[in-house]
């Protein structure tokens, strides 16, 4: 479970990312656009199979496919800027699942790691 001092500090700290390839910026936009509605524990998920995906593909997190990029409010920057950040700097909930599908029944090439609220996340055999 995550900790209340967690979400505060997602909450409150301020935003900075600003470079191009900023992998920070590029998850945040990540999670916002295919988690937004999520739990944390969700959100998370998704920024590290994010993560998972660009590390399996050999990309760069700015440049994995197949998942969609929103920028988030001014409002609501500073929580997904630093979800992205801790996600970066902790361990994996979701081992190595590299996808997600929001149904029931995952992709039919992968193998079903686990379920987080609305989000299915596993291993796809390929990328």
């Amino acid at each position: 479970m995550i900790k209340k001092t967690i979400l505060i500090t997602l909450l409150l700290s301020p935003c900075i990312a600003h470079a191009q390839n900023n992998p920070v910026k590029c998850l945040a936009y990540i999670v916002f656009s295919e988690a937004r509605g999520e739990p944390l524990p969700g959100q998370l998920a998704v920024a590290y199979a994010s993560l998972n995906r660009a590390k399996r593909s050999n990309l760069h997190v700015c440049k994995i496919h197949g998942v969609t990029r929103k920028a988030p409010s001014k409002a609501l920057k500073p929580f997904f800027y630093n979800l992205a950040k801790l996600s970066l700097h902790s361990h994996s909930t979701i081992g190595t699942a590299d996808s997600w599908n929001v149904s029931i029944i995952p992709h039919d090439r992968g193998k079903k790691i686990k379920t987080i609220g609305k989000h299915v996340f596993y291993i796809m055999s390929k990328l």
